[in-house]
């Protein structure tokens, strides 16, 4: 961001206040472009940089009575992270062994995890919620109690359809992590272990939905995908 900021060619103090022109415009492509061609570079480099592709779950892949909730499937995962996570398959047995679980995010947090998978960030100035169980990637049995840590954010571009909203990721876990009984909550050293498959944003007031309904639908969804890819092989 401060290479970017260093080439902008505008009157401002700082980064933030581009920011806060950004949120209150009603004319988004308009109000990048005057901030120079280099906003426009690295707007198209995000854009365009990402190997993965991301759907709205539709037909058969959307799961019943989620009102409030919009449902994304990422159909595929950028290569490396795909070929990591199989390799962890099938060293815990195959994909009959793995299970669905739920980390709860912010919306500003989403896009560096779709490039690059979760992440451990307990230790480093990315961490939010500490650590108390030990350092690695932490996620729930059940939506609720992941939905507690997924915080809204305060400030969107003001014709945005997401606003004050919460992101839960559905995600196939491989293997084995370190679970907490007493809360149904693994701690996940190995990002490898962990693929991210479907993405739902809540709405404001939306309610988090119960895993009995919605684990075995996103395991469903997965197969569903799994076996589009090998008729086309």
């Amino acid at each position: 961001m401060q290479l970017v900021w260093e080439h902008v060619d505008r009157d401002a103090d700082s980064p933030n206040d581009l920011f806060a022109e950004v949120f209150s415009t009603n004319d988004l492509a308009r109000t990048v472009q005057s901030f120079g061609k280099h906003c426009e570079d690295i707007l198209s480099w995000a854009c365009f940089t990402y190997r993965g592709y991301l759907m709205p779950a539709t037909g058969q892949l959307r799961i019943l009575n989620m009102p409030k909730i919009h449902q994304f499937v990422l159909a595929n995962a950028s290569p490396d992270l795909e070929s990591r996570f199989e390799a962890e398959v099938q060293a815990s047995g195959g994909h009959d062994t793995t299970r669905i679980v739920f980390h709860g995010t912010r919306f500003d947090r989403l896009y560096p995890i779709l490039q690059q998978g979760l992440q451990v960030c307990s230790g480093t100035n990315l961490e939010i919620h500490g650590a108390i169980s030990g350092n690695g990637i932490y996620a729930a049995n059940e939506p609720s109690y992941a939905l507690q840590y997924a915080h809204q954010l305060d400030h969107a571009w003001r014709n945005s359809k997401f606003k004050k909203v919460r992101v839960l990721l559905g995600v196939e876990l491989a293997g084995t992590g370190n679970l907490l009984t007493n809360r149904g909550v693994w701690v996940v050293s190995n990002p490898d272990r962990l693929m991210v498959r479907y993405i739902f944003v809540l709405e404001e007031g939306a309610n988090a939905p119960l895993a009995m309904h919605i684990a075995q639908p996103i395991m469903s969804g997965i197969s569903m995908l799994k076996a589009a890819k090998n008729a086309k092989k």
